[in-house]
Order: structure tokens, then sequence, then C-alpha cells
């Protein structure tokens, strides 16, 4: 498992999030006309710490996209998945732990071409 799997991991086995999306939870991208609401999430970069020695990891930056119908739903799934992912673990197949950090939300925007609302969250994610 990797840690783009473990923050699946963490969103899909949340009961209160799974009952407002159900399983509409997509690595990159959804599948076209998916009803809202759902959950779109993305590794953005691996980070490293340059030392004399060569790169050593520092952790990922994940983004998660949360779509709704309407500004409310939007913000609803939202609230949910910042508790399902702010401070969390999950253990990876590697035996190996990650930690999962809130970094940073933009609110909620209409987007006209595909008629929704989304909101968008930054997160961090770290070994243990």
């Amino acid at each position: 498992m990797n840690p783009e799997t473990g923050v699946y991991e963490l969103l899909s086995t949340n009961a209160p999030l799974t009952a407002l999306v159900g399983s509409k939870i997509y690595p990159v991208t959804a599948p076209e006309n998916t009803p809202t609401p759902y959950v779109v999430y993305s590794q953005l970069e691996e980070q490293q710490t340059l030392t004399q020695d060569g790169p050593v990891p520092n952790g990922w930056t994940f983004q998660v996209t949360i779509i709704g119908q309407n500004n409310f739903d939007s913000s609803a799934v939202a609230r949910v998945v910042k508790t399902t992912l702010n401070w969390k673990t999950q253990l990876l197949d590697s035996g190996e732990t990650i930690r999962t950090v809130f970094d940073d939300e933009l609110n909620s925007s209409f987007d006209d071409e595909q008629k929704y609302f989304q909101t968008v969250q930054e997160y961090k994610a770290r070994k243990t």
C-alpha cells in the first residue's frame, strides 16, 4: 500500500463520510456524469529534504476535492472529510504508518461549465 492508498482507506472506511457520498470516492478524477456529492483525491507531490547523503523522503502533499450540487452539500461533505483526515494515522501494507494533517482549504466555488460547487482541501502526510 502506498500513501495515496492509505488516504483512500481513511476516506472509504469512515461511516459518516460514506453515509454522505456512498462509494463515490475517486483517485484523480471522477467518471463522467457522476451524481453529486462525491470526493476526488490525488497526490500532488512527494517532498524531500536534501542532505549531504542525498534526498530523504519527507512526506507527501495531497489534494481532496469535494463536489456538491450546491454550497451546502459541498461544505457539509468537506467538514466530514476534514474530520476524517485531520491528525489521523493509517497503517500501510509495508508495515509503516502515515499520519495525515489538514493544511489549507479553498471555500466552495461554483463551476459554471459543470454546474456544481467544489471545496478543495490540501493535506500533508508523513510516515510516523
